[in-house]
């Protein structure tokens, strides 16, 4: 018994055409609002917070959403220039072969987007806010300069590159300048010699310090840092 339709080359290609629009309708609709959802991500203040890492990983997500939208809507604009020449049989190959490629670039930003959230949520949990850390944390890095928002924490036990040893808050007014803040960095030093004298006499061990900037300190930031350093990780506590 022949499965064969009962229809011209003509009336196969309509329908073949008609099933694979009604595909690229539901396909368009997803991956347009979650391409514009994407976009919208850089203008989010957390967006300040995400790292190298983060940052790459969402502009190749980005990427292939949109160059998915692109191979999804292509077909439509090949039919509006191709159908008027009878060539409906190379429009639907074509328009599946994008489709499919549209397809396949969907699934790759897809997964882009479960990396990202994973990576966020689970590898990168140790990221805190800079003003949320106190004595005794450890850093695993530390910050690169500029405005400071969030700092890489670590278990003591692990290996680190420096040791909060002292967290001092400036009081509340206009900004009180440089010389101000100076004041309170050179204050660092006795500090981590009350934390831990063997540290304050070690040649090894240095002194980072985060502090308050004009725009930082105009957003509510009045938190001083003090971090003790070494050029190569370690492992446990400083203090004693």
């Amino acid at each position: 018994m022949s499965t064969e339709r009962d229809e011209t080359r003509a009336e196969r290609l309509d329908r073949n055409w008609a099933s694979l629009l009604q595909e690229l309708r539901v396909a368009q609709t997803g991956v347009q609002v979650l391409t514009a959802f994407l976009l919208t991500l850089p203008f989010q203040s957390k967006f300040d917070e995400l790292g190298d890492g983060e940052r790459t990983l969402y502009l190749a997500t980005v990427s292939c959403s949109v160059l998915s939208v692109v191979l999804l809507i292509a077909p439509v604009g090949m039919h509006r220039l191709l159908f008027r020449r009878h060539q409906l049989g190379d429009l639907v190959n074509m328009a599946h072969r994008l489709a499919i490629a549209g397809l396949v670039l969907s699934g790759l930003w897809i997964v882009g987007i479960v990396a990202l959230v994973v990576f966020l949520v689970v590898v990168d949990k140790g990221t805190v806010s800079a003003t949320e850390v106190k004595a005794g944390d450890c850093l695993k890095e530390l910050p690169s300069s500029g405005l400071v928002i969030t700092v890489d924490t670590a278990p003591c036990g692990e290996p680190h590159t420096g040791e909060i040893f002292s967290v001092m808050t400036m009081p509340d007014g206009d900004f009180p300048g440089q010389f101000a803040i100076e004041e309170y960095q050179n204050k660092c030093a006795p500090e981590l010699a009350k934390y831990s004298p063997d540290a304050a006499a070690d040649p090894d061990v240095g002194l980072f310090v985060l502090y308050p900037s004009e725009d930082s300190w105009g957003q509510g930031d009045r938190i001083v840092t003090c971090i003790a350093t070494t050029d190569k990780p370690r492992t446990g506590t400083l203090k004693n």
